[in-house]
């Protein structure tokens, strides 16, 4: 719904890869339609981003090899939508998306990491809480 809208959408995690594929491939099997795969729901995939660190460092961006499980140490100047991204920092990728603070709205479902890094970068934030729906 988002991507029809015409919002760009990214995945930043500091799970590995393997990790990040194996359960979402599980959450979203049935609902991909005719996508061949999750990742094509998303404009840029980054995984062991290495949060809090990714805000504050400038860490280069990594392409990661799913079949060869290696990272490719050459410079990452754009994002291509197939490709997975390890590592990385805040800096580099404003630079190569040009999404910046408030257009930018980070969901997290750690207080933290996915709280106080992203509002310090000025991106807006929204807090995943598992724990509330009980309360709620």
């Amino acid at each position: 719904m988002l991507r029809e809208k015409g919002k760009k959408l990214f995945l930043l995690t500091n799970s590995p890869y393997y990790f990040v594929d194996g359960g979402t491939r599980f959450m979203l099997e049935d609902s991909l339609g005719y996508l061949d795969s999750w990742r094509e729901l998303f404009d840029v995939v980054i995984a062991k981003a290495n949060k809090l660190e990714f805000y504050t460092s400038e860490h280069p961006f990594r392409c990661y090899d799913k079949e060869k499980d290696n990272l490719a140490f050459s410079k990452v100047d754009v994002f291509l939508t197939k490709k997975i991204y390890y590592h990385g920092c805040l800096k580099a990728f404003s630079h190569i998306t040009k999404w910046n603070g408030p257009e930018v709205i980070d969901f997290g479902d750690h207080l933290f990491s996915d709280l106080r890094g992203p509002s310090k970068a000025g991106w807006h934030t929204a807090a995943i809480i598992h724990e509330l729906e009980n309360e709620i």
